[in-house]
This record gives C-alpha cells, structure tokens and sequence, in this order.
C-alpha cells in the first residue's frame, strides 16, 4: 500500500542511471582552459581531506573517502542521504 503523498516507483527499479563521482571542481575561462598543456596543474575548490560527492542526475545522494580497491579507486560511503529525501529529489526532478 502507498503511504500518502507516495508514489510506488517500484517499476523504476530496473532503471539505469549514471552515478559520478565529484572530486572537486573549478571555474575557468575558455582562455585558461585552452593554455592547458600536458602537466599542467588545475586546483580544485576541496582540500585533499574532504570528502568525495556521489551525485546521480546533478544530485548528492552520498558523501565518501576514495580508497585503493585490487588496484582501482573505490570510494567507502561516509553520508548517505536518507531514502525519502533521495526519492523526494528523484521524483521533484
């Protein structure tokens, strides 16, 4: 049974979407962009401590650490948004 103000999304389920993973960003203009060469060094607006965003359709759902896993980058949840709040979004979107 659908509690008030619910939706079944259940058929939703099965729905692929992409999840990225935000390390950080920075705001350039088209000028600094195309004097990039090979080595050159972008600061980001995070320091190396804070965590990484899980963001699904321009949305965090989750907070985490990178960590090494057999050789490739993983990232270990730290803060999840809770359930109603992230169908809350996916529904408003």
């Amino acid at each position: 049974m659908e509690s008030k103000g619910m939706r079944d999304i259940s058929f939703l389920l099965d729905v692929p979407v992409a999840l990225n993973a935000e390390l950080g960003s920075k705001r350039m203009t088209i000028g600094e962009i195309l004097t990039l060469t090979h080595g050159s060094v972008v600061e980001l607006n995070k320091g190396i401590q804070e965590p990484l965003e899980l963001v699904v359709n321009g949305r965090v759902i989750a907070k985490g650490e990178l960590i090494e896993l057999d050789g490739q980058m993983g990232i270990r949840i730290v803060e999840i948004v809770n359930p109603a709040e992230r169908i809350k979004g996916a529904m408003s979107a």
